[in-house]
């Protein structure tokens, strides 16, 4: 029984991929770009699982693949931004990463990956633009507020950084250790 539809199979990789079994997706994944041909989506989800194992030229290069095909894929575009930014190459990351916004301007995760970026190059004046944008497009998402608040701790905003932190400090995400290590560190 062949799988189909993208949902379906990120949801197997997702699962796949918990049970520590990356190689083995790639090699379905493999399997199907020999029996399918060369497809964006084949070449997107075989990036998406180097990206999340931590290997960088493989995602890129898979990535790149799938621009190769369709050079507007605002989604392909962002999660090579992240890959770019990972594995050092942070100019090429925020060049990568603006492209994704002009052809998904209004994507808050999107914004938000430029705005970090361009936080860990240290231009917090213009990542809170677009981290603001993305907080407001998509109120109370946890990463995105985690992003805006040590974007507004650098910039010297710190009340509203500690507000934005605190929100997440008291909630129940993933980012409520790191909120809490940002808002100590703030009370230093």
């Amino acid at each position: 029984c062949r799988m189909t539809g993208y949902g379906v199979m990120a949801r197997a990789i997702a699962a796949m991929e918990r049970l520590g079994a990356a190689q083995k997706v790639l090699d379905s994944l493999n399997g199907r770009l020999e029996r399918e041909g060369a497809l964006p989506r084949i070449y997107r989800q075989i990036g998406d699982v180097w990206r999340r194992s931590g290997r960088w030229d493989e995602a890129e290069r898979a990535y790149r693949l799938v621009l190769n095909l369709q050079p507007r894929d605002a989604e392909v575009l962002n999660n090579l931004a992240v890959v770019q930014a990972r594995s050092g190459q942070a100019t090429m990351a925020v060049k990568t990463a603006r492209d994704a916004v002009k052809y998904a301007p209004n994507n808050p995760a999107i914004l938000d990956t430029l705005g970090w970026i361009l936080v860990g190059v240290g231009d917090t004046h213009e990542a809170l633009r677009y981290l603001r944008e993305a907080a407001e497009l998509l109120p109370g998402q946890p990463e995105i507020q985690f992003h805006l608040g040590v974007a507004l701790a650098q910039n010297g905003d710190l009340e509203n950084a500690r507000n934005t932190l605190r929100g997440i400090a008291e909630g129940n995400s993933s980012f409520k250790r790191q909120a809490i290590e940002k808002l100590g560190e703030l009370a230093r």
